[in-house]
């Protein structure tokens, strides 16, 4: 069984911020990847969220191999130097940690396919919905969109804590391109799979982005 645990980070600068985001970002990203047990790390560039946010949103994902990494990364003097220096430009949305449920999952060739977009989900259980509902009419939607020629492949996580939106149960989904994306939108307003996904689940963000 695979220990790995992977950071999923969407965030966007402050006003004014961008360029600062920008080199703030790289490097912790940088400091990050020189500690023992972690990388890679993966970016993308939002196009679009749900619910819409205006600022530019950035998604990052890191692998650390097990718990141990993870704890070696948060304990890190020069990471957490440069973390306070980012966080003071940046407006974070989702950041969480997640155990892949399939425990093959490669962060280094996950989404690499030429002009693919990422749809990360971050949701919850609508109110008075019970998490077990809400997991099988998500395994059921999603069992109906792979099979999808616009869809690649879907990828679910359990939640193992997080600082932001901690409560998210994450599933992405990789597309083809974003024509195709945007034509499968269409069909699925009244797709039975989707509408009845639909009654059970609340957003804490869902994000439409390419790598970067």
């Amino acid at each position: 069984m695979s220990e790995q645990i992977i950071e999923l980070a969407i965030r966007g600068p402050r006003p004014g911020k961008q360029q600062s985001f920008d080199d703030r970002k790289r490097a912790v990203v940088d400091a990050l990847l020189a500690v023992p047990g972690v990388g890679p790390e993966r970016a993308f560039v939002a196009f679009g969220t749900v619910p819409e946010i205006a600022a530019p949103q950035h998604v990052g994902m890191t692998r650390y191999a097990d718990k141990a990494a993870q704890k070696r990364a948060t304990r890190n003097l020069k990471v957490l130097r440069r973390l306070v220096g980012f966080m003071r430009v940046m407006r974070p949305n989702v950041g969480v940690f997640l155990k892949p449920d399939d425990p093959n999952f490669d962060l280094a060739t996950f989404a690499s396919d030429p002009g693919c977009v990422v749809e990360f989900a971050a949701l919850v259980p609508a109110d008075g919905v019970a998490q077990e509902t809400f997991m099988a009419r998500r395994d059921a939607f999603l069992e109906a969109l792979d099979e999808h020629p616009a869809v690649l492949r879907s990828h679910t996580f359990a939640t193992a804590g997080g600082l932001k939106a901690k409560d998210s149960l994450v599933h992405v989904t990789v597309y083809r391109d974003r024509p195709s994306l945007d034509a499968l939108a269409a069909e699925l307003a009244d797709a039975p799979a989707f509408t009845e996904f639909r009654e059970v689940f609340g957003t804490n963000l869902i994000t439409f982005a390419a790598a970067a």
